[in-house]
């Protein structure tokens, strides 16, 4: 497979005009990386990242600004202009659509990373080839079981709480708790820090 089929570089640009948009969902979707991104897209994401986690917004002028300082650049294409454009599209995005997207890029940046190891994987399983099966096993392990792994943590932590959390208060409504606590959906959470 050719690398460049795996990059939808129209889809990260809906991520990175959704996150323009709507800077705070930066923190909500934090599994989402500048290496999950082509390297044109992943420079302007890591710009806007970089603002983001300095505690500043990042505006289109902002983005453009601290872009032409860093000598990042669109080929044909003005900056400025490009971060405006990625503010006119994200004008009719939804903040929901933002999450489908993220998880279409992750999935894309899996698909990447598994293709990639398993080039490595066919590389060295021929040239070990006369190996006992139990160590062409581990090989396998070893170059897959952390993308699978990686992949399945990613899915479970890219629960909406916006979708989720109306539909607690529903169910507490309709049967109500003698407790004066809130529960999380995140299990993990209140084993931890309790319910709200």
């Amino acid at each position: 497979i050719y690398m460049g089929q795996l990059y939808n570089l129209e889809l990260e640009q809906n991520y990175i005009a959704g996150i323009l948009q709507y800077p705070e969902l930066y923190v909500e979707i934090d599994y989402i990386k500048t290496s999950d991104f082509s390297k044109q897209n992943g420079d302007i994401y890591g710009v806007i990242q970089n603002i983001i986690e300095t505690g500043g917004h990042p505006t289109p002028v902002v983005v453009a600004d601290k872009c032409k300082i860093l000598s990042i650049s669109i080929e044909g294409i003005d900056i400025k202009d490009f971060c405006e454009s990625l503010m006119i599209r994200a004008q009719s995005m939804d903040k929901r659509a933002i999450y489908s997207i993220a998880k279409e890029i992750k999935l894309k940046s899996f698909v990447r990373k598994v293709t990639n190891n398993c080039d490595k994987l066919k590389k060295e399983i021929t040239e070990k080839q006369s190996e006992p099966a139990k160590e062409l096993v581990k090989l396998v392990d070893k170059y897959l079981g952390e993308s699978l792994i990686s992949l399945a943590h990613e899915e479970k932590r890219a629960t909406n709480l916006l979708e989720v959390i109306p539909n607690i208060i529903e169910e507490m409504g309709n049967n109500p708790d003698e407790s004066p606590y809130i529960h999380m959906p995140y299990k993990t959470w209140e084993d931890v820090f309790g319910p709200l």
